[in-house]
C-alpha cells in the first residue's frame, strides 16, 4: 500500500481540526491517525483491502476493478470525477463505520465550509451531511486524486471523516473523528476469491465473498501472509477463519484477519512456487499443514484504555518454544515498554501466558497496541516474527491515577439505567466521571461516582435509550481541577437496548 508523504498527512489534520467547525471534545473521543499498526513479520504482509458492499443500496458502488477506467481512457485532469469520488467516500464510510449513509444522488450544492487554505471544488449537503470535494491533484507519479470530507456537524451529532479517492476510484482514510468504532465479528469458513487492484491504487487487493461484500484482506501468520500476497482471482475460491475488524485503513475500512484458511479448487504449493526469491521462502503447505505459531491476545481487550503497566493475557497457537516477547506499541510501531515472558506447557496445541507489563505512558490519549512476537529459538533475541496483537487505547500521562471497572461485565445489555461500580486508586473524592456512550462518542446519560474509604466506588448512571439498538461503552474519567478537563481512564464495551 503507497502512501502520502507524512508531513503532507499531518498538515491535513491540523486544517482539519483548526478549520472544521464543531470540533468534538478532546478525550471523547480522540481524533484516530489510521496508520494503523500493521503487523511486521519477515514475510512482507499484503496490504488488506475492503470491500465495497452491495448490501449497501443507497450508495453508488466503487467501480469494479475490472471496470475501472484507465488512464488512457480519460483525463487525468478529470479522473476521478466528483460524483466517483463522493460515491466512493460515502461508499467507504457506510461500509467501514457501520454508518447508514444518504445516497450519493441525494447531495445537493452547499455553502462550502471553513477550511482555510484547503481548496475545495464543490460541497453538497444531503441532510445533517455535508460533503466538501477538492479538485483532481497529481500525486508524485503523476496519478490523479480527490481529497473528499465528511461531516456532519450541521445536526447533533459530530462526525468527521477526512480521506482521498485516487484515479480508481478507490477511497482511503486519512484521519477521522468522532466516528463510531464497531465491535470486530467472527469470521467462520467464509468463502470469496482474492482479487488484485489495478496498479497505483491505494490498496494492492481485497478478498469478496460470495454475496459481492469486499473485504481487505490480512494475516499476521507468516506462511498464510506468504499466501495471500501471491494469490489472484484465477486461483478460484478460499475459505478463511479469523476476525472481520471495521474502521481500519483498508478497502472500504474493513479489514479480515486471517488466523485459518481452506483452498478449494488449486493447491497451495502452486500459489506458494510464484516470485520467490530463496527456498527460505517457499514453505510447503497444504490447508491442513502445520501453519506456523500465532498468537492471540484475550487480556486487555480491543480498544481497553491502558496506562503505566497493564495485565496481558493470551494465547500461542502452534509454539515453537517456551517464551514469547510482549511488547507495547504506540501508533507508529515503537516500543514503549517489552518484557520476555515463558508460556505454560502446551496443550492440544496451545500455550497460555500471562504477564504485568509496565511501559512508558504516551504525551496524550492515542492508539496502540499490544504486539506478541516470537523470539528467535537460535539467539533467544527479539526479532521482529509477530504472532499477534490487540489494539488498545492510552489514556496519556495520568501519574499513579488508576481506575478499574467491576460491574457491568464486557458486553452486558443495558436498558434506561445501569449501576456501575469499580476500584480506584489516588482519585480525590469527587472526581470520577462515569458516562454512558454510542460508539461514536455520543453521550447517553452521565453521573458522578462516589469513592469508599478503601478505593471502592459506585454509581447509578441514568441514561436516554436510542431508538435502535447498538454497541456502547461505559466510560470512566477524571475530571480535572484546571478547567474541568477530561481524562479517559476506563472503559468497558456495552450493548444499549432500545
Amino acid at each position: 500500500m503507497k502512501r502520502r508523504s507524512s508531513i503532507i498527512i499531518f498538515v491535513l489534520i491540523l486544517l482539519l481540526f483548526s478549520g472544521c467547525s464543531g470540533a468534538l471534545p478532546v478525550v471523547t473521543p480522540a481524533p484516530v491517525l489510521l496508520a494503523t499498526a500493521q503487523p511486521v513479520t519477515e514475510t512482507v504482509l499484503p496490504p488488506g483491502v475492503t470491500p465495497a458492499a452491495q448490501e449497501m443500496t443507497s450508495v453508488t458502488a466503487t467501480p469494479r476493478p475490472d471496470s475501472v477506467p484507465t488512464v488512457t481512457k480519460r483525463p487525468l485532469s478529470d479522473h476521478p470525477t466528483l460524483a466517483e469520488a463522493l460515491a466512493a467516500g460515502l461508499s467507504y464510510v457506510q461500509a467501514g463505520f457501520k454508518l447508514k449513509m444518504p445516497a450519493a444522488n441525494s447531495f445537493v450544492p452547499a455553502q462550502p465550509p471553513d477550511l482555510s487554505s484547503v481548496e475545495i471544488e464543490q460541497a453538497l449537503a444531503s441532510g445533517p451531511w455535508l460533503a466538501a470535494v477538492g479538485p483532481v491533484s497529481l500525486d508524485k507519479n503523476g496519478r490523479g486524486y480527490r481529497i473528499i470530507i465528511l461531516s456532519n456537524d450541521r445536526g447533533k451529532e459530530t462526525m468527521r471523516w477526512w480521506g482521498q479517492v485516487d484515479e480508481h476510484g478507490i477511497a482511503s482514510t486519512t484521519v477521522f473523528t468522532g466516528m463510531p468504532r464497531p465491535k470486530s465479528a467472527k469470521v467462520n469458513g467464509m468463502i470469496g476469491k482474492i482479487a488484485l487492484l489495478p496498479a497505483g491504487s491505494a490498496y494492492e487487493r481485497y478478498f469478496e465473498n460470495k454475496k459481492g461484500q469486499r473485504f481487505g484482506i490480512i494475516s499476521n501468520n507468516g506462511a498464510i501472509s506468504a499466501l495471500l500476497a501471491r494469490m489472484a482471482e484465477a486461483d478460484g475460491r478460499i475459505q478463511v477463519w479469523g476476525e472481520l475488524r471495521y474502521a481500519v485503513d483498508d478497502y472500504n475500512g474493513r479489514r479480515i484477519l486471517v488466523r485459518n484458511y481452506d483452498l478449494k479448487d488449486v493447491e497451495p504449493e502452486t500459489i506458494l512456487a510464484r516470485s520467490q526469491t530463496s527456498p527460505a521462502d517457499q514453505p510447503a503447505l497444504s490447508p491442513e499443514a502445520d501453519l506456523g505459531p500465532s498468537a492471540i491476545v484475550r487480556q486487555p481487550e480491543s480498544q481497553a484504555v491502558i496506562h503505566g503497566q497493564t495485565q496481558v493475557a493470551g494465547e500461542v497457537d502452534n509454539p515453537t518454544g517456551d517464551q514469547v516477547v510482549v511488547r507495547v506499541e504506540n501508533s507508529d510501531g515503537q516500543s514503549l515498554g517489552e518484557i520476555i515472558v515463558t508460556t505454560e506447557p502446551p496443550q492440544d496445541g496451545r500455550a497460555r501466558f500471562a504477564a504485568v507489563i509496565p511501559f512508558t505512558d504516551p504525551s496524550g490519549l492515542s492508539e496502540g497496541r499490544i504486539a506478541i512476537y516470537a523470539p528467535d529459538p537460535a539467539t533467544n533475541t527479539n526479532q521482529p516474527l509477530l504472532l499477534g496483537w490487540q489494539e488498545v487505547r492510552f489514556a496519556g500521562p495520568v501519574g499513579d491515577k488508576r481506575v478499574t471497572i467491576l460491574q457491568p461485565e464486557s458486553g452486558t445489555a443495558i436498558n434506561g439505567a445501569v449501576l456501575v461500580k469499580g476500584q480506584a486508586q489516588n482519585i480525590p473524592s469527587g472526581s470520577l466521571l462515569v458516562r454512558v456512550e454510542d460508539t461514536a462518542g455520543i453521550v447517553m446519560g452521565k453521573a458522578r461516582a462516589h469513592i469508599g474509604a478503601v478505593g471502592n466506588w459506585g454509581a447509578k448512571v441514568s441514561f436516554r435509550r436510542p431508538k435502535t439498538a447498538r454497541a456502547g461503552v461505559i466510560a470512566v474519567y477524571f475530571v480535572a481541577p484546571e478547567g474541568g478537563v477530561l481524562v479517559l481512564l476506563a472503559m468497558t464495551p456495552v450493548k444499549l437496548k432500545r
